[in-house]
């Protein structure tokens, strides 16, 4: 081999070298950038170890790390691991006590804080935490739904809090019992665009939370079936309406209205109509002793003040007004 040649390989061995050495440059800049990508959330790996703490630890920190004056106060709380880390959520039933959501990393604890507000309790009786996975991501949300009820209505609120994202998704249903008051589901934009939450919001929120058979507003569960199934068409009665009706036991006058009033009543030996005072027309059958509502009135001020009952008809009347319903098909039609 000659000067020439030793001198060429020698350059070609050298250039050979230089690509190996940049190629290693190359993998090991991908390799970094695709970690930092991983740490900043864009392909995060899943957790190792992940359970719901059992509620006897739950206490047991709670009575560690929370100020000694709120431990006689009644609350809701539950807890999440999420690898070295715990989350502990507890929510008092004291209004004046703001909800606490704590992380606890090295036996020591911080406010955990989310884009939004934690929940509150509106009711001890009417409210529970519940842990689960609803969008199937290996860590499981805080879910609490309370509600409140009076004698104008309900209220039910569900917030749901992903950890990771610091996110709440949140949905409320105000009742209202007014004739064709408000009764929709509002949901924030997080639940909005998550289906998941959304659907587990409008599942959980449907119902009457305050209306059980032995109470005495057991009526108001016909109001909603009315609302649901026939609608303010049937109660303007532009047309004639075929109904659909809900046939619920009757325990009888005192325990099924309490202490609202009636306007008018009519029996025969099959049925007695019973109108009540700025309310609906309510059909009990003697033979069943069942009960069913047959005519709400579009605004509480055109409540029905006199009926009768001639065979399978009963006869609804307000001033000039007369309206009747049929048994047999149940159709409800505005005569005059």
């Amino acid at each position: 081999m000659n000067k020439s040649s030793r001198t060429w390989l020698v350059v070609l061995l050298i250039l050979s070298l230089g690509l190996n050495i940049y190629l290693t440059y190359l993998v090991t800049t991908y390799s970094n950038l695709l970690e930092e990508m991983t740490v900043k959330g864009k392909a995060a790996p899943k957790p190792k170890k992940v359970f719901i703490i059992s509620q006897n630890e739950v206490k047991s920190l709670i009575n560690k790390y929370l100020d000694k004056k709120l431990l006689n106060l009644s609350y809701d709380s539950g807890g999440i691991n999420i690898d070295d880390k715990r989350y502990i959520l507890v929510i008092f039933h004291d209004s004046s006590q703001k909800s606490r959501l704590l992380e606890i990393v090295n036996n020591e604890a911080f406010d955990y804080h989310i884009d939004g507000d934690l929940p509150l309790s509106y009711n001890k009786d009417h409210s529970k935490l519940t842990i689960k996975d609803l969008i199937n991501s290996g860590i499981p949300e805080f879910i609490y739904q309370t509600a409140s009820g009076g004698t104008g209505g309900e209220q039910k609120k569900i917030w749901i809090i992903n950890l990771p994202k610091r996110e709440l998704a949140e949905g409320e249903r105000e009742y209202s019992y007014d004739t064709y008051g408000s009764k929709e589901i509002k949901v924030n934009k997080i639940a909005q665009e998550n289906n998941a939450y959304k659907d587990y919001i409008t599942t959980n929120l449907t119902g009457l939370e305050f209306v059980e058979q032995d109470d005495k507003r057991t009526y108001k569960i016909l109001y909603q079936f009315w609302y649901e199934n026939n609608g303010i068409n049937c109660s303007q009665l532009k047309e004639p309406c075929n109904l659909k009706l809900l046939w619920i036991n009757y325990p009888g006058q005192e325990k099924f209205f309490g202490d609202w009033s009636k306007s008018t009543e009519a029996e025969n030996n099959n049925y007695k109509a019973i109108s009540m005072f700025k309310g609906g027309v309510f059909l009990v059958d003697k033979k069943s002793n069942k009960i069913a509502l047959i005519y709400l009135p579009e605004s509480e001020y055109d409540f029905i003040d006199e009926i009768k009952i001639k065979g399978n008809h009963v006869n609804l009347s307000r001033g000039d007004s007369l309206i009747v319903f049929d048994i047999n098909n149940k159709n409800l039609v505005k005569s005059k």
